[in-house]
């Protein structure tokens, strides 16, 4: 596939004429710092602390490895 190709299909590329048959869209411009910092793959993509110093995705993240319970059952 060529590069035009995969840019004819983004949604900016499309939205404008098939809108009415479309959900509603929003653009939003993000800065160049910010679409560099997505595209950085030197290290984890870390999700900032909340303005309340609370963790931004807390109990979301499953590790079984902490509940005592937890047994890894070999040959089943």
């Amino acid at each position: 596939m060529k590069k035009e190709e995969v840019d004819r299909c983004q949604v900016q590329q499309w939205y404008l004429k098939f809108k009415s048959d479309s959900i509603k869209t929003v653009f939003v411009e993000l800065p160049e710092t910010f679409v560099q910092y997505l595209l950085d793959d030197s290290g984890p993509f870390l999700l900032p602390v909340s303005v309340t110093d609370d963790d931004a995705l807390p109990n979301r993240v499953h590790k079984p490895e902490d509940k005592e319970d937890f047994v890894v059952s070999e040959g089943l």
